[in-house]
């Protein structure tokens, strides 16, 4: 049976950086490990928009040693999940895509395994504006 993947919710104003973080598995049921990648890629919507058309600039490919870590990770960010497991995987998301208040925005990374399977990890960000920064 597939197993859908869940969907990681989240709250940033208008141009911050999230943290998109995650414990992931390989496709054997083991703990991902940077050897186990072959490629990483991402596409980012506006929910509101499209979901068939990403935003500027919005796909592209991540490094697995930038974002996979073969050590599960519980430093600033984790440890508020309330989970002292870890996670394995971060990207910090470029707030340049996030340049609209009031928008979800539904982020898409595709990890492919060295056995062909994909491992889908979906997010989901909504922006806020922050009424100090008004122009």
């Amino acid at each position: 049976m597939i197993q859908l993947p869940l969907i990681t919710k989240g709250k940033i104003f208008v141009g911050q950086t999230p943290a998109l973080m995650k414990r992931v598995e390989a496709s054997d049921g083991t703990r991902l490990l940077q050897a186990d990648v072959n490629s990483i890629a991402y596409t980012i919507y506006d929910k509101g928009d499209s979901l068939t058309t990403p935003v500027d600039s919005g796909t592209g490919a991540l490094s697995k040693t930038s974002v996979v870590f073969d050590t599960l990770q519980t430093d600033y960010g984790w440890t508020d999940s309330g989970d002292s497991t870890g996670y394995n995987f971060r990207w910090n998301c470029p707030g340049t895509f996030f340049e609209e208040a009031g928008t979800t925005y539904r982020i898409e990374v595709v990890i492919t395994d060295t056995a062909d399977k994909l491992i889908p990890l979906v997010f989901e960000i909504l922006t806020a504006h922050l009424y100090s920064q008004e122009e």
